[in-house]
């Protein structure tokens, strides 16, 4: 069962703006019209704004890169309902030009029974994310040359028959079936490392989407 708003008793303002500066979650309280009442610094850095600037704008225009739609929907839901909302994996532009991925979670404040305000509280996930693709490409670096290793193996099992034959051909040219042999041999070998390119250019290709 999702949790429900926050009850904030009538005179509890300065409690509520000690919360916000205090808490390590990057936290604002704004309006039911989405505009910013107050704001921590954490947040502040987030969305690359200082606090002075952020408190008193929306924030729809302030959270630059954002699916509008999709917030306005979560804080329409959240007002009708009286429940939390929360958005994940969220992607914000920075003045900079740079992208923070957060998780936001939308909470509603009740006074005398009627939503007022709503506090939000932004989690920047952007350092986990990059640290997981890091990770990610290790992996994938440590596939790609434990992969190469089997590839060097698997070609290099059709040479090593071409070059003991090519060794020997300037001495036993003159033997009709160690030249048949030498040919049946080499093409065989060839169609083997042929195969293997195959193989290879297959697994490079891109999938088409289903």
């Amino acid at each position: 069962m999702k949790p429900t708003s926050i009850d904030l008793p009538p005179g509890r303002e300065n409690y509520a703006e000690a919360m916000v500066r205090n808490n390590l979650l990057g936290t604002c309280i704004m309006d039911i019209e989405g505009n910013i009442i107050t704001c921590n610094e954490k947040i502040s850095q987030l969305l690359s704004f200082s606090r002075r600037k952020t408190i008193g704008k929306n924030i729809f225009p302030v959270i630059e890169g954002l699916n509008q739609v999709e917030l306005m929907e979560c804080l329409t839901d959240s007002l009708e309902t009286g429940e939390i909302c929360e958005l994940t994996d969220l992607q914000i532009q920075t003045p900079a030009g740079g992208k923070r991925i957060t998780d936001i979670g939308i909470y509603p404040i009740q006074v005398d029974n009627e939503i007022t305000a709503f506090v939000v509280l932004m989690t920047d996930r952007t350092e986990k994310v990059l640290l997981q693709e890091r990770l990610f490409r290790s992996e994938k670096l440590a596939l790609v040359g434990k992969f190469a290793v089997q590839l060097i193996h698997e070609i290099k099992n059709p040479l090593v028959p071409i070059r003991a034959y090519a060794q020997l051909l300037t001495k036993r040219y003159d033997d009709q079936k160690f030249r048949k042999d030498f040919m049946e041999t080499v093409l065989q070998s060839v169609d083997r490392v042929n195969d293997i390119v195959k193989e290879i250019l297959k697994f490079d290709r891109p999938t088409a989407p289903k």
